[in-house]
């Protein structure tokens, strides 16, 4: 078990880096490759995450490293964002490379190639991770909002006990997974979609008022961060507007173990089409 101090410590550092991290700051949809484009491609990366075992949690950061590298204007970003094919193509791509990072399987390219049926040849899905990763800076490790929670839960774990403490990852995890099709969140810090996503699992996971208000303020004392900060009331009105995730029984009191699989993908085709994605 890691020692408060530690975790502390790697809360701190995790805000800092969060702070400095490069976002997506502006609209980057065209008349061809819409906002219901990003949707649809979030929900076939959902398909294969799921048909091969892996975290979900590599498509939220599939869609981190797509929508900076779309918003960034460098390489073939623009091209991207004009045509549907060059946009599924970079898709596909940060889904790759999430998956290579931050998986315990071998992915190939090969592997890539099956997965869409031949539709984009090898020297293309090279081609573009290394445009992704120019355009980038090589900068694809970015910290996840599930990353801020499960930290914030460390801290705290004597608020609750180890089943209701399940409960709530379960449920933040829920809340991440559906504010991942929405690009809204683009632009705002990991850490204040953390908060917001964690806010409304508690409230999903029937934490009584009283439990969740003492949560947040030895919380708040013990970082000294503000958790009701105007960037992350801005992010729980967008998730209680109901527009993007599942709308919580009751407002949350914010003021307004991850398990990987070491499971080998398959050399197989993907369980949806891709060519229909788009």
């Amino acid at each position: 078990m890691q020692h408060k101090e530690e975790i502390l410590n790697q809360l701190h550092a995790m805000c800092a880096k969060d702070e400095q991290a490069t976002r997506c700051h502006h609209n980057y949809f065209t008349q061809e490759v819409n906002e219901d484009c990003r949707r649809k491609m979030v929900e076939w990366s959902f398909t294969v995450v799921d048909s091969f075992n892996l975290s979900r949690e590599s498509v939220w950061r599939a869609m981190d490293i797509l929508d900076r590298f779309l918003s960034s204007g460098k390489g073939s970003s623009v091209k991207a964002r004009e045509n549907k094919q060059s946009f599924q193509l970079a898709s596909t791509v940060c889904l790759y490379m999430a998956v290579k990072v931050h998986e315990d399987v071998e992915m190939t390219i090969g592997f890539l190639v099956k997965l869409c049926r031949s539709y984009y040849t090898a020297s293309e899905f090279i081609s573009m991770e290394h445009d992704i990763l120019f355009a980038l800076r090589w900068s694809i490790c970015q910290t996840t909002p599930l990353d801020f929670a499960r930290q914030c839960l460390l801290l705290q774990l004597d608020c609750f006990d180890p089943e209701t403490i399940d409960c709530i990852l379960e449920n933040t995890q829920k809340q991440m997974d559906l504010a991942t099709s929405d690009v809204y969140f683009a632009s705002y810090k990991q850490s204040s979609v953390g908060i917001a996503c964690l806010g409304a699992a508690l409230v999903e996971s029937d934490v009584n008022s009283a439990e969740q208000e003492e949560f947040w303020s030895q919380l708040s004392s013990m970082l000294n961060f503000d958790f009701a900060s105007k960037e992350v009331r801005e992010v729980e009105r967008h998730m209680l507007s109901g527009s993007t995730i599942c709308k919580p029984k009751r407002q949350s009191q914010l003021v307004l173990s991850k398990t990987t699989s070491q499971k080998s993908c398959n050399e197989q085709t993907s369980p949806v089409s891709i060519l229909s994605c788009v």
